[in-house]
């Protein structure tokens, strides 16, 4: 799953995200934790929705950073771990924004196909 930076200031008309560079970083974190989501199911048809939800976790990344409560990321980005304070709190955006644009896809289903 890869979203462009045009895509995010265009489409999705994005702007907490500035720098192509920030874009790529905070995007491929947001893929990346989408991933655990979906698993690996195909996203045809739904490309909107999951572009945008990956526009919105990488605002919501960089929203994090930016206050200082991620306290590291591992090389693949796979995992990111929070100061305990707002770890529930981050935790629980995150999730409600994956919910928000992908509850009606089915895409969130993990039971017997």
């Amino acid at each position: 799953m890869q979203v462009t930076f045009e895509y995010y200031k265009d489409t999705y008309h994005g702007s907490k995200i500035c720098s192509r560079d920030d874009f790529l970083q905070f995007s491929r974190k947001a893929s990346s934790y989408l991933t655990q989501f979906i698993l690996s199911k195909d996203t045809t048809g739904f490309e909107t929705e999951v572009s945008d939800c990956i526009c919105a976790l990488s605002d919501e990344f960089i929203k994090m950073s930016e206050t200082g409560n991620i306290s590291s990321v591992n090389n693949d980005g796979l995992s990111v771990s929070f100061n305990n304070q707002d770890k529930t709190a981050f935790s629980q955006n995150l999730e409600e924004i994956v919910n928000m644009y992908l509850a009606s896809t089915g895409l969130l289903y993990r039971g017997l196909n």
